[in-house]
């Protein structure tokens, strides 16, 4: 997965540019719910946490996207 840091005022936006198709628990095939995410100490990585929207399922689980651009 890719994330892109855009500038933004004084700093900086994160943009993940694509979401998991599917729930890692479920396979429900559908666009997760965003959480929050963090920054990598080396600044090139981020872990986002999402969840799954099934109600039946609401997995929570982590993704890892790597900047680029």
């Amino acid at each position: 997965m890719i994330y892109k840091s855009l500038p933004a005022g004084n700093g900086s936006q994160n943009h993940l540019m694509d979401y998991p198709l599917e729930c890692p628990e479920c396979h429900n095939r559908t666009t997760p719910n965003f959480i929050t995410y963090r920054i990598a100490n080396d600044r090139e990585k981020l872990y986002a946490f999402l969840s799954c929207p099934n109600p039946e399922c609401d997995q929570t689980y982590s993704v890892l996207y790597e900047k680029r651009g």
